[in-house]
This record gives C-alpha cells, structure tokens and sequence, in this order.
C-alpha cells in the first residue's frame, strides 16, 4: 500500500506474462492500470516516503510516481528480481544474477533516481514467492540451493566497516521444496556486513 495515498498497488504479469501492475483504492476500486508490451513480469513493490513506488521484475527495476507514471528504469538482460525494499533513502533489490560465473542471489543497491550504487553476490537462488524483510538492521531473504533451504540476513551499515562473513551453516531439507515453505524453513544462515565505500573482495564492491 502506498504510504501516502493509501492506494493499493497490485504487480504481476497479464496472461502472455507481459508487465502489468494494477492501482487501486481501498474499497478495490480500479484507479489506473499500467501495462508494458516490451516488458515482461512485475514481482515486487515498494515505497518511499515520498510516495513513489519501485517496482522489480523480469530484466527491470522502475520508479513511479505517485499517479502510475514511470519516472526511471534500469534494465538488465537475463536478471530478474524478486524482491525489493526502499529502507535509508537507498533502494535494496534481490535478484538472481551471474555472480562468479553461474547465476546466482545478489543485491543490489540504487540511489532513489535509480543509479547503482553496489552489488553484493549471496548465496542459492532467491524465491519469487514471499517479501523481503528489514528490521532496521538487517535485510532478510528467503531462497533455495539444490536440496538446501537458505535464509540470507544482511546487516546494513552505512557509517563504519562491518565483518564481512559472521556464520554459515548447512544441513539437508529433510522434504521436498515447495513455494510455501520457503518462508518457513531456514537451513542456512549467512551473516554479510555491507559498507558503503568499502571493497569486500569477491563478495562485493562498491
């Protein structure tokens, strides 16, 4: 929901899987809807206090304004996005992308006006089920690698260096994947610091 207007943003895809995301108002009544034909799937939205939305998908990042109006985008090919979170006056986006050369959980970071600012490769392949969590601390997010649940917590600190790898433990799902669980179930805990302005090495740079 947004913020300011109290409009609810509904994201996804129509029939063909081409962009569609649908405004309404609390009573669910159709305020606008935005459609994209060189577009493909919207997964995730979120706001700033402002208003504006940011909205990630299939190969896209875009910021709206407060009517529907798309004011920027970023676009890369063979990345998509499941989860996105505005917190600090910094966009959080968690896509699954080529890090070190197999295609894998990264986040990525933008400035409001959409210019990156980071990268940092994680772990497995992030969900397109289930939201992304922040505590004011730490973001949280869910996904999978081969026959492993994993559960990345990644500690946001913007004014001092942080230890960059705390814990990482791994054990077996005893069931079979399922988009349900994946909320539910963490297997694997990895800990990654992230500083604005500090080299990590092969984990991230900025």
């Amino acid at each position: 929901m947004n913020p300011l207007t109290g409009h609810v943003w509904v994201v996804g895809s129509e029939g063909d899987g081409r962009f569609r995301v649908e405004i309404l108002d609390q009573d669910m009544n159709p305020v606008r809807v935005i459609k994209r034909v060189d577009r493909w799937l919207a997964y995730a939205v979120d706001f700033d206090e402002e208003g504006y939305a940011y909205v990630s998908g299939d190969g896209f990042v875009a910021k709206y304004d407060t009517y529907g109006n798309e004011v920027v985008a970023w676009e890369e090919r063979g990345w998509w996005a499941p989860k996105v979170l505005y917190a600090s006056n910094l966009l959080y986006v968690g896509a699954n992308a080529l890090c070190w050369g197999s295609t894998t959980a990264a986040l990525y970071i933008f400035s409001r006006d959409l210019r990156q600012v980071g990268t940092l490769c994680l772990r497995g392949v992030l969900e397109r089920w289930g939201k992304v969590a922040f505590d004011g601390r730490s973001i949280y997010l869910a996904g999978y690698d081969s026959t492993t649940w994993v559960t990345l917590s990644v500690v946001v600190n913007l004014s001092s260096v942080v230890v960059v790898t705390l814990t990482a433990t791994v054990t077996r799902a005893e069931v079979p994947l399922s988009p349900e669980a994946v909320p539910l179930i963490a297997a694997v805990a990895l800990v990654v610091g992230v500083a604005l302005g500090v080299s990590i090495g092969r984990r991230g740079r900025y």
